[in-house]
């Protein structure tokens, strides 16, 4: 569902499930020249709603596998990181989520 919604956003999408030691980064993608890693997070019946369950811990995580994908993919341009969430049948996209967080 969220590949399928960031293709239809003009996303190009160059890995899926990008796993190292570190952690797992669900897709990365291309949106025109700015690379992002987005996190998906999805919650049938929330009782918490899935985009408040990307924790510190959880951004470390994914800013060392960035890293990893990084070193094995060199790029100049810009990076960012998304969230998508999915609450049952509803989807947000919260661009660059972690601005401030570093």
């Amino acid at each position: 569902m969220a590949s399928g919604y960031l293709r239809n956003q003009g996303f190009v999408i160059r890995a899926t499930n990008y796993r190292t030691r570190s952690g797992e980064i669900d897709i990365v993608a291309l949106d025109e020249m700015t690379l992002v890693f987005v996190e998906v997070r999805f919650r049938s019946h929330p009782a918490t709603l899935a985009e408040y369950t990307v924790d510190r811990t959880k951004q470390r995580k994914l800013w060392k596998t960035a890293a990893h994908y990084l070193r094995q993919h060199p790029w100049d341009g810009d990076v960012r990181f998304d969230v998508i969430a999915i609450n049952g049948a509803a989807l947000e996209h919260y661009q660059d989520a972690f601005r401030g967080n570093e």
